[in-house]
């Protein structure tokens, strides 16, 4: 499985978060809505979080999972499996002469 903590709760992944937390959310029949009131996330930060515009903290990872009456890792292993691993982009310049 590839997952890695940064700064204790920042997780940084190389699979889809976002998209797995939407499928699952549908699979379990809740709305955006009803998502954003059992967890207390605002409907952007769940916007941006199925868009795949940010990746969510730990703690809200446990909301969502608790909210759709699984684990953390749930979430994961359906993102690794559904989603499996993409190109991480390199954010330094290339170098090139003339």
């Amino acid at each position: 499985m590839t997952l890695y903590f940064i700064i204790n709760t920042t997780y940084c992944y190389n699979m889809d978060i976002g998209k797995a937390i939407r499928d699952l959310r549908v699979d379990a029949g809740h709305s955006q809505d009803k998502l954003i009131a059992l967890t207390g996330i605002s409907r952007s930060q769940l916007y941006f979080i199925e868009s795949g515009k940010c990746v969510p903290r730990v703690e809200t990872m446990e909301k969502i999972a608790r909210a759709l009456n699984i684990k953390v890792s749930d979430i994961v292993l359906y993102a690794e499996k559904k989603y499996p691993k993409k190109e991480l982009k390199s954010r330094s310049k290339k170098q090139g002469g003339n």
